[in-house]
């Protein structure tokens, strides 16, 4: 079942159609990135509004451990036995940022209802915040006809003071 806009917060995983986020033109990746193939879970990291729109940063998740993916600790997973019990990983180097509408459209294939999503450290933002990624990387669009929106100045540290200030992640920003 789609997910919501309601729904996007960080810790969220996600069934997304990675072909759907790609021609939409509007998804951003750090030059070099790994483009996302399939039908596949996505983390939610963050989510954060700026000028009037809601951005979303994702992270494929992997069932294949290899020497450049990086493991999710299963203890920190919710949601059905299949999830929580999967292997599940992530390359560093594939980080993305789309509209939360975009974000939702590619959920087309999402398995699970409202209510019993998947998830992974939603009570626990340091875990979050520990998933690898360089915060000096510019996000940059995929598609080469689409437009070039930069990711705003401070952005990652307006979410982490959010975060900071909660204690929690169960809040949509």
């Amino acid at each position: 079942m789609i997910i919501t806009s309601d729904e996007l917060r960080p810790g969220l995983v996600a069934h997304l159609d990675s072909d759907m986020l790609i021609k939409s033109g509007r998804l951003m990746a750090p030059p070099g990135a790994l483009l996302p193939m399939k039908t596949r879970p996505f983390l939610i990291l963050w989510r954060v509004v700026s000028d009037g729109e809601a951005l979303v940063h994702i992270v494929p998740l992997y069932s294949n451990q290899t020497t450049c993916r990086i493991g999710l600790e299963n203890e920190h997973k919710i949601g059905g036995p299949q999830w929580v019990s999967s292997t599940s990983c992530y390359h560093p180097a594939s980080h993305y940022l789309a509209p939360a509408e975009v974000i939702c459209a590619a959920s087309r294939s999402e398995r699970t209802q409202p209510g019993w999503r998947a998830g992974y450290a939603v009570y626990r933002p340091g875990v979050l915040m520990s998933i690898e990624f360089n915060e000096e990387n510019e996000f940059m669009p995929v598609s080469p006809d689409a437009e070039a929106i930069p990711a705003p100045d401070g952005l990652f540290e307006v979410w982490r003071q959010r975060m900071h200030s909660r204690g929690s992640i169960g809040q949509a920003a």
